[in-house]
Formats: C-alpha cells, structure tokens, sequence
C-alpha cells in the first residue's frame, strides 16, 4: 500500500481522467487516502468517478469538504451528477449548496432527460452589445464558469434578446477599439426542450465550441459546452450499437469485468428467446418446402448463402438511413424516395452478383443450370427486398418516434431471411419443376 507522500506524488504527474481511472481499481483503503489528498482536486475529478466512488466520497467527506466539493464544481457538471444519484445523497449534496447554486441547480434538473435543458450549463458570460472591453474583462474575472465557458461572449440588444457573440481574443485584441465590427452573427441555438442529439447534430455541423440554449421567450438561460456534447455523441453511439445488437444499454453502464453473471443473463435472455421464436417462421418456411427439398437437395446447400446475402444487403441500406436520420438529412416522410433509390441501387447490385454467382457455380460445380438459375434469380429479388426493407424500418420507426436503430439489427434479419426463403423455394418450384 502507497503511503501519503507516494500517492501526492503520483498525483500529481496525472491528469483528472487517469486519476479517475486510478481510483476505479484502488482498494477501499488506497481511496479513502486518495480522497483526502485529493481535495482540493476533487471537483474536477468528481463527475469523472463512477457512481459507486461518489457515494463513498459523500460519506467520508464532512460539512467543510462537501461545502467545497459542491460549490466548486461546474453547474453543468453537478447536474449530471445528481441526476445519477439516488435521492438521499442528492438532499445531502444539495444543503451544502450556495442559495444562489442550489436554485441554478434545481432549474436545471426540471429539464427532461436527453432535452437541451438538461445538459447546458448556467455558466456564461452575457454583455450588452454597447460593452466596452474592461466591462467585458471584468465580467471574464467574475466568471465562475471554466476556459470552455468564457471562450466565447455573448451579446444582447436592448430587448435582452441574443443577438450575437464575440470571441474573448477578440476582445482582448481589440482593446476598445471598434468592438462591434468583431461580432459574429446570426447565432446558432436550440431551445430547452429540444432533443440533446439536436444539439449534437448542430456541433457536427456548425463546427462549434458551444451552444447558446434558450427558453420559451427566446432568452438565453445557458450554453452546452463541446465536452458535454463529446459525451452525448458518446452515449448515442453506444446506445445505438447496443440496439443494433439487441444488448441492453445498462450492459454498458459497467465494466465488463465487474458486470455479475446473472444480471446479464437476464438482459440478453429476453431478446434471444424473442429472436428465436420469430425464427420459426424460417422453420415453418422449410418444412413447408420439404418436399421441394428431398427432391433437390442440393438446394439447402444454397440456403445460408442467399440469407447472408440478404442480411448483409440490409443492414448496409439500414445503418446507412439510420445514420442519414440523425444527421437530419432525411425524414419519415422521404420513405418513397428512399424506396425508389434503394430499388435502383438493389437492382444493379443484385444483377452484378448473380452475374459473379452464375459464373462461379459454372466453373467452381458441378450444379443443374436450372438450380444455378434458381440461386442466381434468387439473389437479385433478395437483395432488392433487402435494400427496401432496410431502408424502409428506420424511417417506419422514426415516424413513430421510435429509434431507428432498432430495426438495424436483429429484427431486420429475421424479417429478411424469411422473404428469402418464400423467394427461394417458389423459383425453385417454378424452374426446376418441382
């Protein structure tokens, strides 16, 4: 076990994050110590702990450290924190609070989860647009906000309606001189109530440092800041790549290596046997055509080959439209255009790989003409029902303010593989004579 001098020391050649990592896989008694030579630290570190960890500092803290912890942490950042906590430890937070914090604080936690409101943070800097540079500087100085909050000033007209921003290097290379010509407008915003990947797709596109948020009445009541959105690109990435491959999202909320046994069994049970079940319709499917099949058996070989084919034909046209959705690219309503080009795209596609596949069987076996006709003609309608369906799901699930990135996984093969094998065994009845 370290002691004092040691752990300080470490300390302080690591940065907040790996110190956060640090104290993740500390024994009980090495945190404990940790926390107390952490102090001063600890607001910066807190929001970074995993919830076990904030637990516990709340615990051994006493009156005067919580009072420090609490009105030292950004607001923003707080927020976060006791909307993760359970309610006990949230009241014993909140008391240590500033009145001043404690209101900004409960404002903030009135805001629906995932809404603009709920991320942005109370931290900014606000002038007139007739301030002078000292006027500016000084309310820089007062600023309880960090350097991602003060970077960027914003301005108002007399109504106190936003109206522009200023760089703060420019207001400090300007040093009074014609201050206006330095404002940016228009100004790019959302309002509270907007969904945060709204804000997301704005940094994505706007390229910006942050955002101006504001209510109902078009005033400014706060910023979302590019780290915060970091961490929501974040949480929707893996929330859509949880859904995709029917995990649960809670599955993520916790190190692999710490999950239990049991509990991940019941998240992932529930979807299996759901995925199971409705693969019975392949099975019913087969056993409808087993007569086709013991007549020809070389037309099961064939079978895996046209379902992954179809698979992956949609789940590349689903990922695609899924990503096209949240980038508001397309809506619901473009689904027969959608349809339309993914019909062409389909087609082509489907023709290019009967072509290889017909050549293949040609040279590579010794199959029927019939059989390798039947394979081949398979393949293009599978894959152009694949690409319309895969195109189709997501915007179904979006005009029903589902996500979209549920219909990119799982769901989508089984709905798949048995237009496959109806497409399959009825050309082979056909062509082969069956």
């Amino acid at each position: 076990m370290l002691n004092v001098k040691e752990l300080k020391s470490k300390f302080d050649k690591m940065n907040d994050f790996d110190i956060a990592e640090e104290i993740e896989i500390m024994k009980k008694e090495e945190r404990i110590l940790s926390y107390e030579i952490l102090e001063d630290r600890m607001p910066d570190i807190f929001s970074l702990l995993s919830i076990k960890i904030r637990k516990e500092i709340i615990k051994s803290y006493d009156e005067k450290k919580l009072k420090f912890l609490v009105n030292n942490i950004e607001t923003d950042d707080l927020t976060d924190v006791l909307q993760e906590l359970p309610e006990s430890c949230v009241s014993e937070l909140l008391k240590y609070a500033t009145e001043e914090k404690r209101k900004i604080i409960q404002n903030l936690l009135k805001y629906p989860k995932n809404s603009a409101g709920s991320i942005m943070s109370a931290d900014f800097i606000a002038t007139s647009i007739n301030s002078s540079t000292e006027e500016i500087l000084e309310k820089v100085k007062d600023s309880s906000g960090g350097h991602e909050h003060n970077s960027i000033i914003y301005t108002f007209d007399d109504n106190k309606i936003l109206n522009g921003y200023i760089f703060l290097s420019d207001v400090i290379k300007c040093s009074g001189k014609n201050l206006k010509s330095k404002i940016k407008t228009p100004t790019i915003y959302v309002h509270t109530m907007d969904d945060q990947e709204e804000a997301a797709r704005l940094f994505n596109k706007y390229k910006l440092l942050c955002l101006p948020v504001l209510d109902e009445n078009k005033r400014m009541v706060g910023i979302i800041t590019s780290d915060d959105i970091l961490d929501v690109i974040s949480e929707e990435v893996e929330e859509d790549f949880s859904l995709m491959a029917g995990i649960s999202q809670s599955e993520e909320d916790v190190p692999y290596l710490k999950m239990k046994l049991f509990p991940m069994i019941k998240e992932r049970i529930g979807r299996l046997i759901f995925l199971m079940i409705s693969a019975t319709f392949t099975g019913l499917i087969i056993e409808r055509y087993q007569k086709i099949l013991e007549s020809q058996v070389l037309l099961a070989a064939f079978i895996p080959v046209l379902m992954d084919s179809g698979g992956n034909a949609g789940s590349q046209v689903s990922t695609i439209i899924t990503r096209s959705l949240s980038l508001k690219e397309i809506s619901a309503k473009d689904i027969f255009k959608v349809v339309a080009k993914e019909a062409k795209i389909g087609i082509i596609i489907g023709f290019v790989m009967a072509i290889v596949n017909f050549i293949r069987l040609l040279i590579g076996s010794a199959v029927d003409i019939k059989i390798n006709l039947t394979v081949c003609i398979t393949l293009i309608i599978t894959i152009l029902i694949s690409k319309i369906i895969g195109g189709m799901l997501p915007l179904i699930a979006d005009f029903f303010h589902k996500d979209p990135a549920v219909m990119a996984g799982p769901l989508l093969t089984t709905i798949v593989d048995t237009f496959t094998l109806i497409v399959y065994f009825n050309i082979a009845r056909i062509l082969v004579g069956i």
